[in-house]
This record gives structure tokens, C-alpha cells and sequence, in this order.
């Protein structure tokens, strides 16, 4: 049976999906006008009279579920692949789920893939398979286009309706300028209306704070000293910009102007543990079932276990508990998801909790830590996931790995489960064994790139 372009049979969808992952292709990541909002006064004004055009248009509900909490507009864009346009067509109300489903990879990032995949089939009516059947095609998609650097962007559909969104026709000329102007995920202060927006927990309204105080740069805020700024008042909307963050921002400033980390206090106890080993997971968290389990010694020693079902499951982690007994684990952002993963599968299992998981979280503990007080180096960097962090630290990548994140890796697992043809799940394999050692090499450069940043012997 001829399948559609959701790619399931016509016959079993009958009609298009009310709600689909929209993956956008990697060149063109951050190049939305909601992203061109957070950097431009003019365009944040603009943008927030569509959104509450959209609101009323729409009825206050979102155009694909129907809730009427936590709304926000959905750019919607086609593509011609073969002139590598992608093109504005229209706005949709959208809520904060189905927002996930529309930017997948982005939730997949977020570890919010699953709460992504569970709206997804519940607005769809679709099973698991299904789901995963469409989510897969949409990274093929979005694979080929991403494999393309060079696209352009149209709105055409925008300067036709600038009339309803009251907006200035010269404003639109100078769209895809003002996109290609936004700044890098590194410290480059490119020229625009706001530079302080370029800064970590810098938002529009943190920067009319700052404005109304007479800080209208990076310059500007580091001309007081951080004390005389938190003493003297100057900023007095505390419900907006607390003291605590504002200290944060101000230590991202010196950051981000000097082009190089910047070290509060030298002492980091996590980063003088010698007992460690680096640790990371691809599992499927809406079981949860973990099909890899990785761990890399300080030496850069690989042990991987590739696991196909419940049993060589409840095994691998008998061995991974017995192997890897007593030591501290390294792992990047993974105290929000590894961790509570690999806790479930033991109790899944019955499996003895006599040990303690101790984890030294890199992202939690070191970068951005959840109690602002504790944050002791600050990197110039806007986004800070493991792989902006480790690519400013030098990290280079493994052009081999041809996955690019934890959802595919589910999507691809899918896959090899299912094919019959050896070469194809030997690929499979090989490529999710890959991209496991690359997010552990990872880990580890991030540790010892931090260690030689602070002089730790």
C-alpha cells in the first residue's frame, strides 16, 4: 500500500496529521523572527502585537489540541529543496506541547522527547509505532536538508500581510539581514539594538531593566563595580532582576568581553577527584529501557554495553554495577535524566540498591549551577549545551557519527531492531555505538579542558 507523506498508509490516516514534528534544517537553527525578538526592540514590538493578533484570531485556543494554557505562535515555513528556500506561510497558535512536537529535536535536546512522543500520538490517536514511524521520517527529512549549508529565506507571505500585522514594509526588507546579524553561540557582539541580550539570562525585559537604569551595553554594566550596582539600588526591580541574578549577568559580561572564561574561585573539589569515570545513556524513557550503557575511564578506555531486550538489559547492569562499583561518575546535564533512567531500571529489575550512585554533574555542578551562589567559572558562551561547551573548549568532532542527538538515536535503535538486512543493522550498531563514545569523548575533554582552564593537578 502507497504510503503517505506522513509516512503511513492512506487507508490507516485517511487524512493529514492535525499536529507533526516541523524539523527545521541546522543551518537555519535560531533564524525565526520569535528568535529576532529577544535581540531587537522594534521586532519584539512587532512581534508581540502578532501574537496577540494570532490569540484573537485563533479564539485564545491553540489551533492543534485545543488548550487554551500556555500559548505562544508557531512559525509555520515550506521548503523547496531544490532552491533551498525555506519560506514563511503563515502563523498558528500553538501550546507548550505541541510546541515540543513541532520542534522535536529541540525537545529530544531538552530530554523532553517522551512528554514530545506521549501529545504527539494522544492528538494524532496514533499507537507508539505509528508515532515513532513518523518522527523517523521527519529526521530523514530533516537529515538531507541539514546536510545543505547554503539557505535562503522568503517572506514574501509576510509583506503581503504587513498591512493586518502592522508592520513597515521596510521593516520586512531587512528581515533575513537582521537574521544573518544575530550573533553565534560565542561572544561575538554583533551591531544591534541591544547588546546585553547577547548575555546568558539576559531576556528582553532583564534588558529594559537595565536600559531604564542607564545600561544600555556590556560596557556600560562593567563600568560599576558589581557592589556598587547591588548596593546602590540603581536597578530596583528585584521581582525581575534579583541580586543573585544579577551577579550572575554581570560575571557573564566580564565573560563575554574579555573572550575568555571567567574563574570566581579556583577551588573546585569535583574537579580534583581522581576515582572517576565518564557516563552516559540512550535509552527509551517511555518504558524506560536503556539500549546502550556506556562508561569511559580516565584514560580514555571504552566499555559499552549494546542491549536488545529486558534480559541482556537486567544483565548489563549487573555487570556495570559490579565492574564500576565505588567510583564517581562524570556526566553532562545527565542528573536530570541519565541518572533517574538508570535508578528505574534497577528497581524494574529487582535489582539490589545497596550502592549509591554519586554523580558529578558538569552542566549542574560546575557550569550552571542550580544555586546561583555556587557558580564559580563563568564561559562566554549564549548556549551552553554539552556540545557548544566542548566545541568552545577545543573538542573536535568525529565526522563518522552521522547521528546528531538522543531522539534519533531511539528513532535509529527502532530501526535496527526491525531490519532484516545485515549490512544495514550492522551500520545501525556501529553508528549508535558511535555516537555513545562521542558524547562520553565529550564528557571527558569537557573535565580535563575545565582542569587545565583552573590548574588542577
Amino acid at each position: 500500500m502507497r504510503e503517505n507523506e506522513n509516512g503511513l498508509s492512506g487507508d490507516k490516516l485517511g487524512s493529514a496529521l492535525k499536529l507533526k514534528p516541523e524539523l527545521v534544517p541546522s543551518p537555519l537553527w535560531g533564524k525565526s523572527l520569535a528568535n529576532l525578538a529577544e535581540r531587537s526592540v522594534k521586532w519584539y514590538i512587532i512581534w508581540k502585537n502578532t501574537r496577540a493578533r494570532e490569540l484573537k484570531r485563533s479564539g485564545g485556543r491553540c489551533e492543534y489540541c485545543g488548550t487554551t494554557i500556555g500559548l505562544t505562535v508557531h512559525e509555520v515555513w515550506d521548503y523547496d529543496d531544490e532552491k533551498h528556500v525555506q519560506k514563511l506561510i503563515g502563523f498558528k497558535v500553538s501550546c507548550r506541547a505541541c510546541s515540543l512536537v513541532n520542534h522535536f529535536g529541540f525537545a529530544s535536546v531538552k530530554e523532553l522527547a517522551d512528554v514530545a512522543l506521549e501529545h504527539f500520538m494522544q492528538v494524532n490517536s496514533l499507537n507508539r509505532e505509528e508515532a515513532l514511524k513518523i518522527i523517523s521520517k521527519a529526521f530523514d527529512v530533516w537529515q538531507k536538508r541539514s546536510s545543505y549549508n547554503k539557505w535562503s529565506q522568503d517572506f514574501s507571505w509576510l509583506a503581503k500581510n504587513a498591512q493586518t500585522y502592522g508592520i513597515n514594509p521596510s521593516d520586512i526588507e531587512g528581515i533575513e539581514r537582521d537574521l544573518q546579524n544575530m550573533n553565534s553561540p560565542y561572544c561575538e557582539y554583533p551591531e544591534q539594538e541591544n547588546e546585553l541580550l547577547n548575555l546568558p539570562l539576559v531576556g528582553y525585559r532583564r534588558a529594559e531593566v537595565l536600559k531604564k537604569a542607564g545600561i544600555k551595553t556590556a560596557d556600560d554594566l562593567l563600568s560599576y563595580s558589581l557592589q556598587d550596582l547591588i548596593n546602590s539600588q540603581r536597578i530596583n526591580s528585584p521581582e525581575i532582576l534579583p541580586p543573585s541574578q544579577l551577579e550572575l549577568i554581570y560575571h557573564y559580561a566580564e565573560a563575554f568581553k574579555k573572550g575568555v572564561p571567567v574563574i570566581i574561585d579556583k577551588n573546585i573539589p569535583a574537579l580534583r577527584r581522581e576515582d572517576i569515570v565518564y557516563f552516559d545513556l540512550e535509552y527509551d524513557p517511555a518504558k524506560p529501557f536503556i539500549f546502550i550503557l556506556g562508561v569511559m575511564d580516565k584514560n580514555g578506555n571504552l566499555t559499552q554495553w549494546f542491549i536488545e531486550d529486558e534480559n541482556r538489559e537486567k544483565e548489563a547492569l549487573k555487570q556495570f554495577a559490579n565492574e564500576f562499583k565505588d567510583l564517581v561518575y562524570i556526566t553532562y546535564a545527565g542528573r536530570s535524566a541519565d541518572l533517574p533512567t538508570l535508578i528505574k531500571c534497577f528497581k524494574k529489575h529487582e535489582l539490589p540498591e545497596a550502592r549509591n550512585f554519586y554523580i558529578i554533574d558538569l552542566f549542574y555542578d560546575i557550569i550552571e549551577p542550580r544555586r546561583p551562589r555556587e557558580q564559580k567559572i563563568f564561559l562566554p558562551l549564549k548556549i551552553r549545551t554539552e556540545k557548544e561547551v566542548a566545541g568552545y573548549l577545543g573538542f573536535v568532532e568525529d565526522p563518522e557519527v552521522k547521528i546528531r542527538n538522543g531522539m534519533e538515536a531511539l528513532l535509529r535503535f527502532g530501526e535496527y531492531l526491525k531490519t532484516t538486512d545485515p549490512v544495514r543493522k550492522n551500520y545501525l550498531k556501529k553508528q549508535l555505538l558511535l555516537y555513545n563514545r562521542e558524547d562520553l569523548r565529550r564528557t571527558r575533554h569537557i573535565f580535563e579542558a575545565l582542569q587545565k582552564i583552573l590548574n588542577v593537578e
